[in-house]
């Protein structure tokens, strides 16, 4: 299973603790007939709540590690993405420590917790419309036609040039921190060992050809960060030479 993969599942996993403890809460304080006795529904709002922080602590990691890996190169959804995670973290901090310390304040419990699961919802959807609009959009650029304006069809010279070696230099400084180069095995991106022999790009699932590779690299499907502010052309085709010999 790849990186991304997993972190899909442990999110849907997170919003499905968080509705629980979020409606779980919301039935204790404003319905009046419940199906659940009160010690019942407390019980299941504190687990929801634990399983809810530990999968953020492991999703956390997981965000730190590819924000490492993207550097300057994170775009700026990633960004939007950063901002509201670490804003949704900083509130839950606060309220667990109101209600482990500041008990003074536990009225504000409730709203803070509201808050919380309204930002994971919020960072989910950036997310997942992002990648639904991506993937939707991709089979239009199938046919020769770049992402954006910005993404030039490259020319056929460019696309039968490079040099390997420089590539290889490239792939070190750029690619090396997300994607193996002597394997299939997935490090943050998937591995690209025998990349030009398979049928598909795994992101973006269109045919492996080195113009729709060198998409990828400047207009990405999926969460990876765009290079195209960071690889000259010239660069990009040398890149592009080094992949094919993987």
């Amino acid at each position: 299973m790849s990186f991304f993969a997993i972190k899909t599942t442990l999110a849907v996993l997170l919003l499905a603790a968080g509705l629980t403890a979020a409606i779980s809460m919301l039935t204790l304080m404003g319905k009046p007939q419940k199906r659940m006795s009160v010690s019942a529904l407390m019980k299941l709002h504190r687990t929801a709540g634990y399983v809810f922080v530990g999968l953020l602590v492991v999703l956390a990691v997981m965000g730190v590690r590819y924000l490492a890996a993207a550097g300057d190169n994170l775009a700026l959804r990633g960004v939007l993405h950063w901002t509201l995670a670490v804003a949704l973290i900083l509130i839950l901090a606060l309220k667990l420590a109101i209600v482990r310390t500041f008990k003074q304040f536990v009225k504000f419990a409730p709203i803070l917790g509201m808050t919380v699961i309204t930002m994971a919802l919020l960072v989910a959807a950036i997310s997942a419309g992002f990648f639904a609009i991506t993937r939707r959009e991709a089979p239009a650029a199938e046919g020769g036609r770049p992402h954006t304006e910005a993404v030039q069809p490259a020319t056929e010279a460019a696309l039968l040039a490079g040099d390997p070696k420089s590539g290889e230099t490239l792939f070190a400084s750029n690619c090396s921190n997300c994607h193996n180069s002597d394997s299939t095995e997935s490090k943050i991106g998937p591995g690209l060992a025998g990349l030009f022999e398979r049928a598909e790009l795994p992101s973006s699932g269109k045919p492996v050809t080195r113009e729709n590779v060198r998409a990828q690299i400047v207009t990405p499907v999926g969460n990876m960060p765009s290079f195209q502010s960071y690889i000259s052309d010239e660069g990009l085709t040398d890149l592009l030479a080094y992949i094919e010999t993987l």
